[in-house]
């Protein structure tokens, strides 16, 4: 093999192996992104359940005449989980 084909292919192996590096940084650093934001997610919804609850038992209402609780968990189990791409 002359030197400048395997020089060529030194550096294309080195490109590709660059470019796969470089993927699975990105892919993995979304990954984690997307299970931060699930989290804030679930602890914004809770923190708002828990709030809407104390408030409702505050004002002298029973747990039976929190109505608004049950439609802030149908609107939050209806709205889609983000994916990942």
């Amino acid at each position: 093999m002359a030197l400048r084909t395997r020089l060529l292919l030194i550096v294309g192996l080195v490109v590709t192996a660059m470019l796969l590096l470089a993927g699975y940084v990105g892919h993995s650093a979304g990954e984690r992104m997307r299970a931060a934001l699930l989290q804030a997610r679930a602890t914004h919804l809770l923190n708002t359940f828990r709030v809407h609850a104390e408030y409702r038992l505050a004002l002298g209402l029973t747990l039976d005449q929190l109505d608004g609780l049950q439609l802030l968990l149908e609107r939050e189990r209806a709205r889609p989980l983000p994916t990942s791409p």
